[in-house]
């Protein structure tokens, strides 16, 4: 008695097994077996399936035909390179590899700017004097100007103590 297939789908080798299978490339005996198990899974049959319609839709692709002097054309190509300097070659691939590096290498270039301008300490700001906090002899003092702030002081204490009486309370 035959030994059972192992299930191609949960194989690594099995892609292999579907593509021989929908090209038509595999044994009398291979194919009697897989037959066998695709009649088994579902799995294994939907995925031969598929296969097969791929290999259905590619079979109706025409190839497209090579023109008859293609080989001269070819060969003309090839001799008018080797004919040309060294330094042309040079310049032609050296110019599109310069071209297909240049955008990458901007672009890590422009990177680096903006981590390096984001990283670099900046001087702190000078400190700002503080005015005199004593009157000078000169100045005059009005009475009333010093009863109106204190006033305002004492306006701003009442406003600040529910605040904080609050902000204790809810800790």
């Amino acid at each position: 008695m035959e030994t059972p297939m192992s299930c191609p789908a949960k194989d690594r080798r099995g892609s292999e097994l579907f593509l021989s299978y929908a090209a038509g490339l595999m044994s009398a005996s291979e194919h009697a077996a897989f037959e066998r198990h695709l009649a088994a899974c579902t799995d294994c049959w939907r995925i031969a399936a598929e296969q097969k319609r791929v290999w259905s839709a590619l079979d109706v692709l025409a190839a497209p035909e090579i023109p008859t002097n293609f080989d001269e054309r070819l060969y003309a190509r090839i001799a008018a390179e080797e004919r040309s300097p060294w330094w042309q070659s040079l310049l032609h691939h050296g110019a599109s590899f310069r071209l297909s590096t240049a955008a990458p290498v901007a672009a890590a270039c422009a990177a680096l700017a903006v981590m390096l301008i984001m990283r670099t300490p900046h001087p702190a700001p000078a400190p700002v004097q503080p005015a005199p906090a004593t009157a000078t002899v000169n100045q005059k003092l009005d009475p009333s100007q010093i009863e109106q702030n204190l006033d305002d002081l004492d306006m701003l204490r009442q406003l600040t103590a529910p605040a904080t009486e609050a902000s204790n309370g809810q800790s």
